[in-house]
């Protein structure tokens, strides 16, 4: 792949004060890349085989940062494209995933945002996407907290306001389910 490109990069760590930390541990797992900016810290862990991350987050934060992925299980696909479009001031972003082919793909823009996902169980689908509005340090902008527990879920939430922030807690137990929440 090409480091610079956005859709097939092999790794281009650029600049300031990064801290970042992967471990894989199995067969046939991936990491993308990209991660680029910010005084950011970053830990990466993938244990399993047929794991696949692509992170491709462009500024990652001009004044603060934190990114926890932890990933047990076979099979599973995440892709963030986090700060393309709009600088990221004190982000923190947790994910935890339990499972066999679960797939999770975000897209956040948003300063000040804050979100915390754990995914336990086979088969889920979890989309998210947050960009418009801007919090301070003061004022959160998007947030998402949000449990998924089970198998076959399929989870959908959208946070697009460009005036006001938004904020979703989550908690999901059972099979089968789709949930849909878009707040404006």
């Amino acid at each position: 792949g090409d480091p610079t490109s956005i859709m097939t990069p092999q790794f281009a760590i650029d600049g300031n004060n990064m801290n970042l930390t992967i471990y894989q541990d199995g067969m046939n797992n991936s990491i993308t890349g990209n991660f680029i900016g910010g005084d950011s810290t970053a830990s990466i862990s993938q244990t399993g085989s047929g794991n696949s991350t692509i992170l491709n987050m462009g500024i990652f934060g001009s004044v603060a940062g934190q990114m926890n992925i932890g990933i047990s299980g076979d099979n599973n696909s995440t892709t963030f494209n986090m700060a393309t479009a709009s600088s990221v001031d004190n982000y923190n972003y947790n994910l935890t995933i339990t499972g066999n082919t679960n797939t999770v793909t975000s897209t956040m823009n948003s300063k000040y945002i804050q979100n915390n996902i754990t995914i336990a169980g086979n088969g889920n689908s979890y989309t998210t996407l947050q960009n418009g509005a801007n919090g301070t340090q003061n004022s959160p902008g998007h947030s998402i907290t949000s449990s998924i527990i089970g198998n076959n879920n399929t989870v959908s939430l959208s946070q697009i306001s460009t005036t006001a922030t938004n904020s979703i807690t989550l908690n999901v137990t059972g099979s089968g389910t789709s949930t849909t929440i878009v707040q404006h």
